[in-house]
């Protein structure tokens, strides 16, 4: 089970990524505009080692990667710009991530709320 601080960075992580301009492609909203990213809180820093969002075909798109992080929640952090402007919602996020903070390496990889999303 993971304790409040590390689900708070995990959720972080994602709503990072998510909200970073999706923007309608067509009116059945199968593909959005968006750019993976990520962001920690300032006292918590962190590595992410690799990430992946998963989608239904089961192509994925990476996270940044190898960058150290502390930006603060919500705000950008490293954008790569990569693959079609408009992307499906993801349906899966795998992540390995270093705390600084805690000197331990935390990974997930968990199912996310599509039809929320």
């Amino acid at each position: 089970m993971m304790d409040k601080k590390k689900i708070i960075i995990l959720f972080s992580v994602i709503m990072a990524c998510l909200t970073t301009g999706c923007m309608q492609k067509d009116k059945i909203m199968k593909k959005f505009e968006w750019l993976p990213t990520e962001c920690a809180p300032k006292n918590y820093p962190m590595k992410i080692v690799r990430g992946d969002f998963i989608f239904k075909n089961k192509n994925s798109i990476y996270i940044p990667d190898g960058r150290f992080i502390m930006d603060g929640w919500g705000e950008v952090g490293s954008i790569d710009i990569v693959g079609e402007d408009f992307k499906p919602l993801p349906v899966r996020l795998r992540i390995l991530w270093f705390s600084y903070t805690e000197d331990k390496f935390y990974a997930g990889d968990f199912d996310l709320p599509y039809e929320k999303i």
